[in-house]
């Protein structure tokens, strides 16, 4: 991928661990995190229990992650602001914006990547073969010869 043709964000690893420590979710209940307005250390302590902040559902006019955006937000704000700043001058200089829309999203034209199918051809024709299929019988002594 090619970098020139994104906007990157760069948060370390510190902050995004300092968010997920707060992340108490599972795939049946994904949306539970532990009150923003307590530390990791007051959590055994006091039997502080998760809290569900579901994006899908209002209540009190809020949106029901708000306060899960405005924590992360919070955390992040210092890691975020060097990029928003980058969205802002591309926003404010066509001439710099169009530039970065024309770039190209992968490099070398993609040739040995995962964009230039040759790994997805190789993959199926490897399963054609595989699975005995007469289809590629002449085809796999040349790719492989």
């Amino acid at each position: 991928v090619n970098a020139d043709s994104l906007v990157s964000c760069r948060i370390s690893d510190a902050d995004i661990a300092k968010v997920q420590q707060y992340y108490r979710g599972h795939s049946g209940d994904p949306f539970k995190w532990m009150p923003f307005n307590t530390t990791p250390d007051q959590w055994e302590e006091s039997g502080v229990q998760p809290v569900k902040y579901d994006p899908y559902t209002q209540s009190n006019g809020r949106d029901g992650d708000e306060a899960v955006l405005e924590f992360v937000t919070d955390q992040w704000e210092e890691a975020l602001t060097p990029c928003v700043d980058a969205v802002a001058a591309l926003d404010k200089d066509d001439n710099a914006y169009v530039e970065k829309l024309m770039q190209p999203y992968v490099l070398n034209e993609g040739r040995g990547s995962l964009f230039d199918g040759t790994y997805l051809a190789m993959q199926l024709l490897h399963w054609y073969k595989f699975m005995g299929s007469p289809l590629v019988k002449g085809l796999l002594v040349a790719a492989e010869g």
